[in-house]
């Protein structure tokens, strides 16, 4: 038996501030006085956007499309506030109407894209645990959508000025570190990557890593959850190095 494996999975964003230092990881999730963690507004929309396009019929029952009121008035302050309390304790979330707008548009955008209606005969991602065998560390995901059951497929929206260049953006997020652990958490060999534009006309990219760019996803991952399972063992959570480094000023300098 894993003896890490009664312990608090490690998610990809877990990891990915491990990759940091093991004391941003202590910092965020560990740390008994840490923050309370609010997702911001784009998580939030890419939520409701996701929950609007693999399941339509949760998606009505739990947004709710915040009509126009005029809140600077004491009369629409209240009216506000009760709309608040209505949807709470309907255990609904509150849209305002351009968010609401524009997911109902970006749906529509692709469920009659042709290649998207192809990825469509699946089920919604269940949360995942495994065991990574090289650490015996616990990860846990959750992956958007199974296609077909062969294809995990990642849907979010994307900056419209960045839709042709996309490989930068799974750089500088690590996504090809998120493909490589679902991939080998699900035991799947296909990830998809579906981007749909922010703002109309709502352009829709696919794109799916080489293979040379999920090797180097799992390397990396597989390496966050070695420093991982070392820090849990010696319960040491370090920030930069302990080691006094010498250092030189950069050669522009030296020809001020």
């Amino acid at each position: 038996m894993n003896p890490l494996s009664n312990l608090d999975a490690i998610s990809k964003t877990g990891l990915d501030k491990i990759a940091i230092s093991p004391l941003d990881y202590w910092w965020h999730f560990l740390n008994p006085n840490r923050p309370v963690y609010k997702p911001d507004d784009s998580v939030l929309f890419n939520q409701a956007l996701r929950c609007a396009v693999f399941t339509p019929g949760e998606f009505a029952k739990k947004y709710v499309r915040q009509p126009i009121i005029k809140t600077k008035t004491n009369l629409g302050k209240s009216e506000f506030e009760n709309l608040l309390n209505q949807v709470s304790a309907n255990g609904q979330e509150l849209l305002n109407f351009n968010s609401y707008d524009s997911i109902v548009k970006m749906q529509s955008a692709l469920t009659s894209h042709p290649t998207f209606k192809l990825l469509m005969n699946g089920e919604i991602g269940k949360p995942t645990r495994f065991i990574e065998p090289n650490s015996e560390a616990v990860v846990k995901f959750q992956p958007d959508f199974i296609s077909n059951g062969k294809i995990i497929v990642d849907l979010a929206t994307i900056e419209n000025k960045n839709s042709s260049d996309f490989s930068k953006i799974v750089a500088n997020f690590n996504l090809h570190k998120k493909a490589a652990l679902q991939m080998d958490g699900t035991g799947l060999k296909a990830y998809v990557f579906v981007r749909i534009e922010e703002k109309e006309p709502f352009k829709i990219s696919f794109h799916h890593l080489d293979d040379r760019s999920i090797a180097y996803g799992r390397e990396l991952y597989i390496d966050n959850c070695h420093k991982y399972v070392s820090c849990l063992k010696t319960g040491v959570w370090n920030g930069y190095s302990e080691k006094i480094n010498e250092i030189s000023l950069p050669e522009w300098a030296f020809r001020k």
